[in-house]
């Protein structure tokens, strides 16, 4: 995406110009995201961040109303990618937006530990909340 078209989906969306919905198109995770999507995700929430200031940022990533519009790119559907999702923002300095994801995986979302099969091969297996 063209730097100017980042910073006009991220200056429209603050202003309700255009809905947040747009958003949900995107889905941040290993096997979807590539650098240039990186860059462009990175690109709208550091604009965001600096017109709406990170408090009001959080809020409106924490409304009811608009949880469609952020599920892909503050997912839930598993360890994995609710990691990937904390570790990117965090990254790119906004780790305070990843609060609710972080208490997720502390509170019950679903862990994977690995351990060794006889073959000595990784098997991830499932546990609920924290070990």
């Amino acid at each position: 995406m063209v730097p100017i078209l980042k910073i006009c989906l991220s200056r429209n969306s603050f202003t309700y110009a255009i809905t947040w919905d747009v958003l949900s198109e995107i889905d941040l995770n290993e096997n979807e995201t590539t650098s240039s999507g990186s860059i462009c995700i990175k690109t709208i929430f550091l604009e965001l961040a600096q017109m709406m200031e990170l408090p009001k940022l959080y809020e409106r990533i924490c409304d009811p109303t608009l949880q469609n519009a952020f599920q892909g790119l503050f997912p839930r559907d598993n360890p994995a990618n609710t990691s990937f999702a904390i570790n990117f923002f965090t990254l790119i300095g906004l780790g305070g937006l990843t609060v609710d994801l972080r208490e997720f995986l502390g509170k019950g979302g679903k862990r994977q530990k690995r351990r060794h099969n006889d073959l000595g091969h990784d098997i991830p297996v499932m546990l609920q909340g924290p070990q």
